[in-house]
């Protein structure tokens, strides 16, 4: 059996213009039709999350860490715009790790399962 792809966390800082309802959703969109999940939205912000090669077909290559879900650093962390998400995105970077009360990063414990 074929081991599953790492998921990489990503946020998506909007651009000023897109931060309402209808730049929201076109944004989500466009991330979406990228082939990325789109897991949360704020009110200038987009949180998506996609296997290693799709974040790395979207947005270019990454630092190893990153690929791996470990912490990155700041330049390590951060994607060029593509042209494609241009219209709405002012910045990508890569999410923090995300820890649960009992201490466990939530994706890579069901990526276990």
């Amino acid at each position: 059996m074929a081991k599953a792809s790492h998921r990489v966390r990503v946020q998506v800082l909007l651009r000023a213009e897109c931060r309402n309802e209808e730049g929201r959703t076109r944004a989500a969109k466009a991330l979406q039709n990228a082939g990325l999940e789109v897991t949360g939205r704020g009110l200038a912000s987009i949180s998506v999350r996609g296997t290693s090669e799709v974040v790395r077909n979207v947005f270019g290559a990454m630092s190893a860490r990153a690929t791996r879900g470990t912490r990155a650093d700041a330049a390590d962390g951060e994607f060029s715009v593509p042209d494609t998400l241009a219209e709405y995105v002012e910045r990508i970077s890569i999410a923090p790790q995300h820890v649960t009360m009992a201490g466990e990063d939530t994706d890579s414990e069901k990526e276990k399962r």
